[in-house]
């Protein structure tokens, strides 16, 4: 089910969550039997194939940690690296933060709006998605991490509901991106396990939801906006075209594995 290095990732975050170190070894400590049941349970969710992010109730994402279940997708490093983009690019084009509008789109956890949200002091942060239950847990997960944030049930593919939304001059989204064709090829323990609503595309058009993006940016133009997406890295150049309609800038960055994965258009 998981290569060595996997199960040693695995191992030590289940550690962490029982001894609150890492590091520190079972063979030194007695545990109760309440703890041994415990640590049972662990056990058998993993052998079922269940992410331990989910067993655990917890993923770490820039280095803060949030409250996850199955009703939302675990954070990746990859869009880890989305959000320190956007923080990059604002930052860069000498935007101030104070005040500044952002909306991120289909918030799941909220660990993007989150983060935003405490990376840049000052800034307004909204986010959106169509799941009540998603936005539930986002809502937890600010109070947690203290992160002033507005959230809002949307779905983004119905453009009468976008009018609230005219004034953001940033939007970030790591929407749903992967066609339901490709279902056969990913790992069980993301099939089986999380919401499909956030892995898979509604339609046989994996830009859909870009497509609504885009749609939106153009009935509502701003002098200055600045769009920064996750995507699906066959599609990328699908994306790009979409967008160079609208932005005068608009390039592809690539993720930690070499992989065409952001998008970033702006005027």
């Amino acid at each position: 089910m998981y290569d060595a290095g996997e199960a040693a990732a695995i191992a030590g975050l289940v550690l962490e969550t029982f001894t609150g170190k890492r590091t520190k070894p079972f063979s030194t400590e007695t545990i109760t039997e309440a703890e041994t049941a415990k640590l049972f349970r662990f056990q058998q969710e993993l052998l079922s194939g269940k992410p331990v992010q989910y067993v655990l109730g917890e993923a770490w994402f820039l280095d803060r940690k949030f409250f996850v279940n199955e009703s939302v997708l675990i954070p990746r490093p990859e869009t880890e690296e989305l959000v320190m983009l956007a923080v990059e690019t604002i930052t860069q084009k000498g935007l101030k933060t104070k005040n500044l509008r952002i909306l991120d789109i289909g918030t799941g956890s909220g660990c993007i709006a989150i983060s935003l949200a405490l990376e840049l002091k000052g800034s307004s942060v909204t986010g959106v998605d169509i799941s009540a239950t998603a936005l539930d847990i986002a809502s937890l997960n600010s109070q947690r991490l203290a992160a002033l944030v507005n959230w809002h049930q949307l779905d983004c593919l119905k453009p009468e509901s976008w009018e609230a939304f005219a004034v953001y001059p940033i939007i970030v989204s790591n929407p749903p991106y992967i066609p339901l064709a490709e279902k056969a090829f990913l790992e069980k323990n993301v099939t089986d396990w999380e919401p499909s609503i956030a892995l898979f595309t509604p339609t046989v058009d994996p830009c859909v939801f870009y497509k609504a993006i885009a749609a939106f940016c153009k009935k509502y133009p701003l002098e200055e906006r600045l769009v920064v997406l996750e995507g699906h890295q066959n599609y990328m150049n699908d994306l790009q075209t979409i967008f160079t309609d609208i932005f005068e800038q608009v390039e592809i960055r690539k993720d930690i594995h070499g992989n065409e994965r952001m998008l970033v258009a702006h005027h």
